[in-house]
């Protein structure tokens, strides 16, 4: 068990639960930790309004992809792994930035673990998986030749350009954003 503190701290995925704790009136309280958003050169309305446009379009990107059958999108098995593992990891970051933004300016310790502390590693994730995709689709046009219009070809580099694009902005936003312990 790692310690902090003097403490032995209780780790595992229920450990948050140690903080929750009966008062004298039989209502539970957590008594833990709790981080507040510092605003230094963005109010905290505008860092999530940036986090939530960032995290859609990494979503748009991922979905107009999806609609594109040109570059073996439709067939080809190692261009729709990328893909898969891409809409993977732009849904948890979905599930992360939703997280942060719902819970308010004054998190939890466990609820800032879980979500602004995700954030920046599953936005690279997306961004490494969208750019995988486009090397795949490369290969596969090199290989096979272009299975479908030019049109198509160019909405599809484009969805992933604004994947790669909004995930690398939103990574950059979260260092640059600033939480303290209270």
């Amino acid at each position: 068990m790692a310690k902090e503190n003097g403490k032995a701290k209780k780790r595992g995925r229920k450990a948050y639960l140690k903080d929750i704790r009966p008062n004298l009136s039989g209502e539970y309280v957590y008594t833990g930790a709790h981080l507040n958003f510092v605003p230094e050169n963005k109010s905290y309305r505008r860092a999530m309004s940036e986090m939530a446009v960032y995290a859609l379009l990494s979503l748009a990107g991922l979905a107009a992809a999806g609609f594109v059958r040109v570059g073996g999108m439709g067939n080809c098995f190692y261009v729709l792994i990328p893909y898969m593992a891409e809409a993977i990891a732009v849904f948890t970051l979905l599930l992360a930035v939703y997280k942060a933004i719902s819970r308010g300016s004054r998190l939890r310790d466990y609820e800032y673990e879980s979500s602004i502390v995700k954030i920046p590693v599953r936005a690279l994730l997306a961004a490494v998986f969208a750019a995988a995709g486009v090397v795949c689709i490369v290969i596969f046009i090199v290989f096979n030749g272009l299975d479908g219009g030019v049109g198509e070809l160019v909405l599809l580099i484009a969805a992933k350009a604004v994947s790669v694009a909004a995930a690398i902005l939103l990574r950059r936003l979260m260092a640059s954003l600033r939480w303290e312990n209270e």
